[in-house]
């Protein structure tokens, strides 16, 4: 069981359902370009910056501080980049596709 990280300190997300409409931003070192295509693919937002939008800001090695901190200020939660392989598999996403596991 991994733990979660919120900016809001609040309880995890589960709307079921695949993704259901969600917007994800990515930040950091992730693999932004494989993990946006996944996302689209599916029907879902990636956006460029973290706004009330938002639902979560996924971030690999070294993220913005800037995102942090506007992820902080939209009580975005923000995860790791595992803990979206995690998500999607909860939502029956196969993030395999992508090559990740």
């Amino acid at each position: 069981m991994s733990s979660k990280t919120y900016a809001n300190g609040g309880a995890e997300q589960d709307a079921g359902g695949e993704l259901d409409g969600l917007t994800f931003v990515f930040d950091g070192s992730t693999s932004k370009r494989d993990w946006a295509e996944l996302v689209e693919r599916h029907g879902d937002t990636v956006a460029r910056e973290v706004s009330s939008s938002t639902d979560y800001l996924v971030v690999g090695d070294d993220p913005e501080q800037p995102e942090l901190d506007d992820a902080c200020e939209y009580d975005v939660p923000v995860i790791t980049e595992y803990e979206f392989g995690d998500l999607l598999q909860t939502k029956g996403v196969d993030s395999q596709m992508a090559g990740f596991s």
